[in-house]
């Protein structure tokens, strides 16, 4: 009995072989072919089997019976798979190809990038680069570099900005918002006083002999919190020039440094005058380039007063890091701060450097040593390039650091 398959086509009238369910021809869904069909296509395979078994040639048209034709579809079938595989191999290939070239690429921008970012060897070595050859610093300076104990009046774990938020006059540009230093006396907790006036005293702006009438008046008759800003030196101690402009209404005080380095520069009450909150207002220092541009934005403005500039003194925590063993600074421990640069460290951090090297671990400045020979052809050098960071200067330096 002849198994009936589900594989004519009514649109197209005709069976379809190629595919179980659907006419490849038109898309419709394959049916049971009707009894007439089915008669015929019995018919025909008799018919078939009789000829081949008299006197059809082989390879005729009527030698092929249904079982060949759907073996030759299956065929067409396995080729076109086989052909299908081949090109998915091929496609594989090319992208296994292409990740080798990112990779590769990949590699190569990494090399780059480590080369560019790799820190060259005289930051690493003092000995490079700098002329000496990793002698010790000498044993007396050494000695001579203040310790500190870090409390909460310390400098080094707040951090402060001068600025001027009120708009530009045509001609007279506002000055850029300025780091400042909180001193280590006086107001050490986080304060904003914003929209300030900012005073700039005509005369004995170092403080020295007080400050005169015409600026106290200005002081008592603003209606807005005062910043008075003066200037280091003149044999004025910071803690009297701060209890100066505290005595005249200030709420603030700005010192101008004298000196460029260095820097930055730590204000401290080194004779004990703010003992028992006589200086109960913030003093801050910016650097000498920032001093000279106020008064500079003053004298352009023909004013000592600028009442229509608004001042903003923020001062705030901040953490710092030893840059030797990368730990921040904590209440309590012993820092060394080297004169020359202004650089802090640990003490024992900075000490098992600076016995074995004469240079500072952060920015390689060359400190005095105890090898005469060496001292002596440095100075030379340092005189025949007439720099301005001689040795007089950084003794001068030492002797003026801690105010």
């Amino acid at each position: 009995m002849m198994t009936i398959r589900h594989n004519w086509c009514s649109e197209c009238k005709e069976t379809c072989l190629n595919h179980a369910t659907l006419c490849t021809i038109c898309g419709s869904t394959l049916e049971a072919p009707p009894a007439a069909v089915v008669s015929d296509l019995a018919r025909r395979n008799q018919d078939s089997a009789a000829r081949r078994r008299t006197n059809d040639p082989p390879g005729s048209l009527f030698s092929f019976t249904m079982q060949d034709l759907v073996q030759e579809a299956t065929q067409n079938q396995r080729r076109d798979l086989g052909d299908l595989r081949e090109l998915l191999e091929n496609i594989r290939q090319e992208i296994r190809a292409t990740g080798v070239a990112q990779q590769d690429l990949l590699e190569e921008m990494r090399s780059v990038r480590e080369e560019w970012q790799a820190v060259p060897a005289e930051l690493w070595d003092p000995s490079i680069g700098s002329g000496s050859s990793s002698r010790p610093t000498s044993v007396e300076y050494l000695e001579r570099i203040p310790r500190t104990v870090v409390s909460r009046k310390s400098s080094i774990l707040r951090q402060g900005c001068l600025s001027c938020s009120s708009k530009a006059i045509a001609g007279c540009p506002l000055p850029p918002p300025m780091e400042v230093i909180p001193g280590e006396f006086g107001m050490t907790e986080a304060c904003a006083l914003e929209h300030g006036t900012l005073i700039l005293p005509e005369f004995n702006r170092t403080g020295k002999g007080g400050l005169t009438l015409a600026t106290k008046t200005l002081i008592a008759n603003a209606t807005k919190p005062v910043i008075v800003y003066m200037e280091r030196g003149d044999g004025v101690t910071f803690c009297q020039k701060a209890i100066t402009a505290q005595d005249a209404g200030a709420s603030a005080v700005v010192i101008g440094n004298n000196v460029t380095e260095p820097w930055p520069y730590v204000m401290k009450d080194s004779k004990g005058e703010a003992v028992g909150d006589k200086v109960s207002i913030p003093i801050v220092m910016v650097k000498l380039a920032d001093g000279q541009a106020l008064v500079s934005f003053f004298r352009q403005r023909n004013n000592t007063t600028v009442e229509c500039a608004k001042w903003n003194l923020r001062m705030e925590p901040q953490n710092q890091n030893c840059v030797i063993c990368t730990e921040s600074f904590s209440i309590s421990e012993v820092l060394l701060r080297l004169p020359a640069c202004g650089h802090h460290f640990h003490e024992s951090c900075a000490m098992q450097w600076l016995t074995s090297h004469n240079t500072c671990p952060y920015c390689r400045r060359e400190l005095p040593t105890d090898d005469a020979a060496y001292e002596q052809e440095r100075r030379r050098t340092e005189r025949t390039h007439a720099s301005s960071d001689s040795a007089a200067g950084r003794s001068s330096q030492y002797q003026d650091f801690y105010g």
